[in-house]
């Protein structure tokens, strides 16, 4: 695996949802002048994760000055796509890409790349 260069990536993890601490998590993105993109990072499929819920609030705090993003599986009637090598491969894509401090949409191709690796 390639050496990843994390100095300029910051990990917030967000234990409490609803109410959403919007204060402290304004507080910490203020720090961050540079700031260029939210992620939401999760393991769930995207439709049963916290996505949907957190996609309005994070835009919002956005509000139209960084990128948002997403990094996670992608929609599925299941939480796992039912074979564990394949369930494995995009766990280490979910935490390869969350490293690299980009979010990188969920195609077609890459569950072929998956399914073949």
């Amino acid at each position: 695996m390639e050496s990843l260069d994390v100095t300029e990536l910051h990990i917030v993890r967000v234990e409490q949802l609803y109410p959403f601490p919007e204060e402290k998590i304004k507080t910490i993105m203020n720090r961050y002048t540079n700031l260029e993109e939210i992620v939401w990072v999760q393991k769930e499929p995207k439709n049963m994760g916290a996505w949907h819920f957190m996609a309005p609030i994070l835009y919002k705090l956005a509000a139209g000055r960084v990128t948002v993003g997403y990094i996670g599986r992608p929609d599925r009637s299941s939480p796992s796509g039912g074979d564990p090598t394949v369930h494995k491969k995009e766990q280490e894509r979910i935490i390869h890409c969350a490293l690299k401090g980009r979010s990188v949409p969920y195609t077609q191709e890459q569950e072929k790349f998956l399914v073949k690796n």
